[in-house]
């Protein structure tokens, strides 16, 4: 009788601590589920958004003037200015004028015979500046008055996208497809050419973000409705970077087009401004801050024998949906770097360790931009440490119950 009872009781020592040691360890579980214009004759683009920045105001800008043909804005850290054709009124071109809070205060007359005037805009600190076919002009902003001249760069009819580096004069401009030029207005000429393919309408300059300066080119990209695609272009590196947003639009308008752009800091928050010609016509802000994805969880057992292979799983979500890889070093010298995958999505890593000891598994989420998450740390134990039994409380039980058991199993 006894022998069975010690057999029994071995058969039951000998399943809980199978199962124990073939269970595994939740980190966590609770995932985050991660929702008439002037228009250009032709757009290639078909490039696919990588997620949507935030949308922080929208301020209608056609009612209150009475002008369906606005097309360039800035903010001078007071107000925002909207350039006009005034349409459909007697078409004299105008430099409107709100309040932050989206007011709007008065307008002034261009000056311009153009068919649509100024386009896009441009802030020094201290002057407006602004170019239709005809001129490069900078703008007096207590009065609206044009105080000088400037010279567009050669081969640019219109500068259509205008932005400045207010610290060393630099502009830089586009008229749709055209290449990006850095230029001295004062004589037109070039400092740097960039390629572009993408049909530019407005241009701001971004020195506060980092890995800048950037431009934030606001294009009538892709072709079709809306064609109001916001990308960061890296001046650094003359390439775009691929984040790219998507800025306001009316669903219920099948004509929504970019217009002018600006860039301005709030505090410490980055937020960028665009003009969308569509019904109506209407000024966004939007905070453009990427953000690193969150720390990676890890599930996967914390026990295991040498040289068996152990699935590990991990999920990282990016707050801007950004796609992300991992970066996972397994304790032993040896690492993995997944390829990208969707933002929450499960990625399972199998990995194996040759020698008994204890491990610290620990991985970083990196987004397709490059920002990289914290680290997240798992501790293994191979093979698994005898100390582990003494805190199952079945076998503290049995233990008190038959001492005998100690000794028959060596601990």
């Amino acid at each position: 009788m006894r022998k069975k009872i010690s057999c029994i009781i071995i058969c039951m020592l000998f399943f809980v601590t199978i199962s124990s040691v073939t269970g595994t360890m939740n980190v966590s579980t609770d995932l985050i589920d991660k929702t008439n214009s002037d228009k250009c004759p032709s757009s290639s683009s078909s490039r696919i958004l990588s997620g949507s920045g935030g949308i922080l105001f929208e301020y209608d800008v056609q009612t209150p003037t009475g002008d369906t043909g606005c097309l360039g804005v800035e903010f001078d850290g007071t107000y925002f200015w909207i350039t006009g054709q005034d349409r459909p009124h007697n078409e004299i071109h105008k430099l409107h004028k709100f309040d932050s809070a989206g007011n709007y205060i008065l307008s002034y007359e261009q000056g311009t015979v153009s068919t649509w005037g100024w386009r896009d805009l441009a802030w020094d600190g201290t002057y407006l500046y602004a170019s239709d076919e005809d001129e490069l002009v900078k703008i007096d902003p207590s009065d609206g008055s044009v105080v000088e001249l400037l010279t567009k760069p050669e081969g640019i009819a219109v500068c259509r996208g205008l932005a400045v580096n207010s610290s060393n004069g630099h502009f830089f401009t586009a008229n749709w497809d055209s290449p990006i030029l850095e230029f001295n207005p004062a004589d037109g000429s070039i400092y740097n050419i960039y390629d572009n393919m993408l049909s530019i309408y407005g241009l701001a300059y971004d020195d506060f973000s980092d890995g800048g300066p950037f431009l934030w080119v606001y294009s009538q990209d892709p072709d079709v409705n809306p064609r109001v695609q916001i990308s960061q272009f890296n001046l650094n590196l003359g390439t775009y970077t691929g984040i790219i947003y998507q800025g306001y639009w009316n669903p219920s308008y099948d004509n929504n087009l970019a217009g002018g752009a600006c860039f301005y800091v709030d505090g410490t928050d980055p937020v960028f401004v665009g003009l969308t010609q569509s019904s109506p016509d209407t000024i966004f802000g939007m905070n453009i801050t990427n953000n690193p994805p969150n720390p990676p969880i890890i599930n996967g057992t914390n026990s295991g024998n040498p040289k068996t292979s152990y699935d590990f799983i991990f999920n990282s979500v990016d707050p801007d949906g950004d796609n992300v890889k991992y970066i996972i070093n397994w304790g032993d010298t040896t690492s993995t770097t997944t390829d990208f995958n969707a933002s929450g999505t499960n990625v399972t890593i199998s990995h194996s360790w040759n020698k008994k000891g204890t491990y610290v598994i620990t991985a970083h989420a990196e987004d397709e931009h490059g920002l990289i998450s914290s680290e997240t740390s798992l501790e293994i134990t191979i093979p698994r440490n005898k100390a582990l039994f003494t805190v199952q409380p079945i076998l503290l039980w049995l233990f008190e119950r038959f001492p005998i058991l100690r000794n028959l199993l060596r601990l």
